[in-house]
């Protein structure tokens, strides 16, 4: 997820693989937790793009507003709101125009939890959070049973992981301990008032996973709404369906804002490939076309952005691949 003005835009960096699952550093890997601390200017307009990974994550908004993206529905965040994201839930986020946001990202390996404690652990405490089809993703707010306690324990997370004292590994083990715990008993307190996902939502999910994983592989090919089906293994008419239902756009629209958003990196890396060359390699054979595309989505010409990337930035409405 590279935001194209990132020097107004505080943020770690976050990659994904092949199959947009995030890809975490080694340091991460080896305690199992992670936290990252957004800070986002309302004068850029900010995208996260749309993965997954096999960790549960808090999404936390300290300052200002942003929306986040689960599946088919749309969290408009504010200040105070945490947001529970189940493992393999796919996501992205949005910023406002104008709203600056901080928030902080907490994640769990419940991996490392189940090696630490054994498979009784995990039979016990852990398949009960992962494995609550109910509970893919929820709001944690003011008013919910036990918020205050667990936003103090929220924040102490970020302090402990912001200092990094001398025992932040294990302090950090023991917060989490407590966060697992206050999510275990939410989800037995609101299991009655949450949402129940139908079977259709979820098996969009998958398939749109799968789709964009090959879209973003062969991008650069010529390729057509029955190859992107037929990766999936179902008609055109219900791919088409598939991503309308869970991402509101159509293959066709992904894949060209993709190209696009290509092109702007590969203008950014390639600094002697001319504009001609880098559309064509990102699948682009008319320069009418692409350019018509690209004044779209950036608001500007592919040349006036390469003169001055800083200057640009997404078209929210209807662009919303955004940084890798």
């Amino acid at each position: 997820m590279r935001e194209l003005v990132e020097k107004r835009i505080t943020k770690p960096d976050i990659v994904v693989d092949s199959n947009l699952r995030k890809i975490f550093k080694a340091d991460e890997e080896a305690i199992g937790i992670k936290v990252y601390p957004f800070d986002i200017k309302g004068d850029a307009q900010s995208h996260i793009r749309w993965h997954w990974h096999k960790d549960v994550e808090f999404i936390y908004v300290e300052e200002g507003e942003i929306v986040f993206n689960v599946a088919e529905e749309r969290f408009h965040m504010k200040p105070g709101q945490v947001l529970f994201i189940n493992e393999g839930a796919l996501h992205s986020a949005d910023a406002i125009r104008g709203v600056d946001c901080k928030f902080h990202s907490i994640s769990f390996d419940y991996a490392k939890m189940v090696k630490a404690q054994g498979d009784v652990f995990y039979d016990k405490y852990i398949k009960k959070v992962i494995e609550a089809k109910d509970a893919k993703y929820f709001i944690i707010e003011e008013g919910d049973t036990n918020y205050n306690q667990f936003l103090s324990v929220v924040k102490l997370m970020n302090t402990i992981f912001g200092e990094k004292g001398p025992y932040y590994e294990f302090e950090c083990g023991l917060v989490a301990g407590r966060l697992w715990l206050f999510l275990m008993r939410y989800i037995d307190k609101m299991q009655s008032n949450l949402k129940e996902r139908p079977q259709q939502r979820v098996l969009d999910e998958v398939r749109v996973k799968r789709a964009i994983q090959y879209i973003e592989e062969h991008y650069g090919e010529p390729i057509t709404l029955d190859e992107i089906a037929q990766s999936v293994h179902v008609s055109n008419s219900e791919c088409c369906r598939c991503f309308k239902r869970s991402l509101d756009m159509t293959p066709f629209e992904y894949l060209m804002r993709f190209r696009v958003y290509r092109t702007t990196e590969m203008m950014m890396e390639h600094k002697t490939m001319s504009v001609a060359e880098i559309a064509s390699q990102a699948g682009f054979h008319s320069s009418s076309y692409y350019n018509k595309l690209f004044k779209k989505y950036m608001s500007c010409t592919p040349t006036e952005f390469r003169k001055n990337p800083e200057a640009f930035h997404w078209n929210s409405d209807n662009f919303m691949i955004p940084m890798c």
